[in-house]
């Protein structure tokens, strides 16, 4: 594996690395593997397919996290309208930048402190 990028996130380290064997990307955020695309942004998870299915009838849809941003990228190539929610305002820069993120997909930051619970 060949380290592209380390950076600092909200919630800890965040590594992204190129596998040598297959040319797939993955986003670790501290050591947990979050997203692993090709560098297209193909999701090799299955769980990213088979949210087609589930979302198949849906034309809007709000994703909770980026990570790489392989859900929001494959739902965004099907067609869907998308807005993408994080906290980490880093991961829609990596997201871009590693995975392929298309530029077209509403982003926001979630600010915690501005949320009250009663």
């Amino acid at each position: 594996m060949k380290l592209l990028g380390r950076y600092q996130g909200k919630n800890g380290q965040i590594d992204i690395v190129e596998c040598s064997w297959d040319g797939t990307r993955v986003y670790f955020e501290e050591g947990v593997r979050q997203s692993q695309a090709t560098p297209d942004g193909e999701s090799v998870f299955t769980y990213v397919k088979l949210m087609d299915e589930l979302l198949s009838r849906s034309e809007q849809v709000l994703v909770l996290g980026c990570g790489g941003g392989n859900l929001a990228t494959r739902l965004w190539r099907l067609g869907k309208r998308l807005t993408i929610v994080d906290i980490n305002p880093i991961s829609f820069v990596l997201a871009h930048r590693y995975f392929d993120l298309p530029d077209e997909i509403a982003m926001h930051r979630l600010r915690l402190s501005k949320i009250r619970v009663r």
